[in-house]
């Protein structure tokens, strides 16, 4: 992975990374506020070149009315913080009814880029992936609707089927016959036995019961 380049201007025993905003003088860093940073960055950036106060106000406080007292104050700040150049000279100049002037020559920019390695946590992300889980959860449902489904199907096949071939109850009665059948008429008036005296046929309804 690699993170953002690093501007680096150096003069002198300082450097300045436009990116960290921090100015280290030979790797110790230098106390500046935002507003003295942003100051010092302009004109390092315009090294060379007179540099208006109405261009320094608008570059450092571009939302703010600011007077020029206020660059002023900042500039003076800067002169101690760095102390004099190479012959004496202050690292930023004044130039009269016109601006300021970073005095020193500067380097160019040079751009660095900083690789840094994946965390193992972040290539082992992939390990706590919770779709195992789920279909984990899945196939135990699949499995549950399954064997319900079976054992469902063996209780209908095991009941219904005996109910279904259950014999039906037999009529008391599989038939009835009619027949003739002689009756025999008898006297008791002779006695105390009965004597016949003619037969006739009648007709007489026969039940016919099958005890098999």
């Amino acid at each position: 992975m690699t993170s953002p380049a690093k501007h680096l201007y150096e003069f002198g025993p300082y450097s300045l990374d436009s990116a960290e905003r921090v100015l280290m003088r030979e790797g110790e860093p230098v106390h500046l506020t935002p507003k003295e940073f942003e100051t010092l960055l302009a004109l390092v950036r315009g090294a060379g070149r007179v540099m208006s106060k109405e261009e320094l106000l608008k570059e450092i406080w571009p939302d703010t009315f600011v007077g020029e007292a206020t660059l002023a104050q900042n500039v003076f700040t800067l002169r101690k913080a760095l102390g004099e150049a190479k012959g004496g000279k202050p690292y930023v100049e004044t130039v009269p009814r016109r601006g300021y002037r970073f005095s020193v020559e500067t380097t160019l920019p040079t751009t660095t880029q900083v690789t840094t390695a994946p965390s193992s946590s972040t290539s082992a992300a992939p390990a706590s992936d919770g779709h195992p889980v789920r279909a984990a959860v899945l196939i135990a449902v699949v499995v549950f609707v399954s064997v319900a489904a079976l054992v469902y199907a063996i209780f209908r096949l095991s009941v219904h089927p005996d109910t279904e071939r259950a014999p039906r109850p037999a009529p008391a009665f599989q038939s009835m016959k009619v027949t003739r059948l002689p009756v025999v008429a008898f006297d008791w008036s002779r006695g105390n036995r009965p004597v016949a005296t003619r037969s006739v046929e009648t007709t007489g309804v026969v039940l016919i019961k099958d005890f098999r």
